[in-house]
């Protein structure tokens, strides 16, 4: 029991690293194209205090500019989950969006 705890702590560890790294100046000029196909499953959780989990497919986040053809395309067989545990957790989902600061 205390190896899957670890494992989630780990989990959310690296999630907040990649989160922090993941807010961008993103401006698109020319034709762009996102697909995600999800055959499966695709889960992104965290537990603790103040958690935020924040999951994105074929989107773009950060500061947004878009001056071309944008297309963005995300299939699902299967499910997609969000989630958070923990008292002020937040859980934010972005598929096939573009997402201001």
């Amino acid at each position: 029991m205390m190896n899957i705890f670890k494992s989630i702590i780990s989990c959310a560890l690296i999630s907040t690293a990649l989160m922090a790294s993941a807010q961008a100046d993103v401006t698109i000029k020319g034709a762009n194209k996102q697909t995600v196909n999800v055959q499966g499953a695709v889960a992104n959780s965290v537990v603790g205090a103040a958690s935020k989990a924040k999951q994105s497919l074929a989107s773009n986040v950060g500061s947004v500019t878009v001056k071309g053809s944008n297309t963005q395309t995300v299939a699902v067989q299967g499910a997609i989950a969000n989630s958070v545990v923990g008292a002020a957790s937040t859980a934010e989902q972005h598929l096939g969006s573009n997402v201001g600061n």
